[in-house]
């Protein structure tokens, strides 16, 4: 009985996507961390502890930003990607914005760990993240990539987990678009 339940719990859809963004959100760690210790070690070397700590945190910020929507986008959400080109950069501005709300808390623990409390940089910039992770995933599943109409699930991904393997996606069910309506669209051709 409980073995049901938990492998019940482990195909729950919102568990399936939060899982997803969880890997994704170790990924943007991995990067954030990384483009992190460059900026303080190489980029930002010269500069005093306090002003290279904050722009290299701010530089890691917009790459992990970057690289977490592309992650995103293609795996965490795909069944709810819309709207060809312009419904990409929609997303993307979105997500930009969250995300860098949710940046601006992790730099802001980050300095205030680091600085005034004197935790060592890589450490406060870890927990940094942490703080920014609920707003970040929230926020993004109800508004930066809602369901149709509009709307979002109660939860963290209902249909997810859903769609029986070799089934069609609900993304899939929009009709193909030609070249010409794409550079129509954007104003240029391809």
């Amino acid at each position: 009985m409980v073995e049901r339940k938990v492998a019940s719990l482990w195909r729950h859809p919102g568990l399936v996507r939060f899982a997803r963004f969880g890997v994704v959100g170790a990924s943007g760690v991995l990067v954030n961390m990384g483009v992190f210790w460059v900026g303080t070690v190489v980029v930002f070397a010269g500069l005093t502890e306090s002003s290279r700590n904050v722009l290299a945190g701010a530089l890691a910020v917009v790459v992990s930003i970057l690289t977490n929507f592309l992650l995103n986008d293609a795996w965490t959400w795909r069944d709810r990607r819309r709207g060809g080109r312009r419904g990409w950069w929609q997303r993307l501005a979105k997500y930009v914005a969250v995300a860098t709300i949710a940046g601006g808390v992790q730099v802001g623990v980050l300095w205030l760990l680091s600085i005034p409390l004197g935790v060592h940089e890589l450490i406060a910039n870890f927990v940094g993240i942490g703080a920014g992770v609920g707003i970040n995933f929230v926020v993004n599943n109800v508004w930066t990539f809602r369901g149709d109409g509009g709307t979002s699930e109660v939860g963290p991904g209902a249909d997810i987990a859903q769609v029986p393997a070799g089934a069609e996606r609900p993304n899939e069910r929009e009709a193909p678009r030609d070249r010409g309506a794409d550079a129509a669209e954007t104003g240029s051709e391809s």
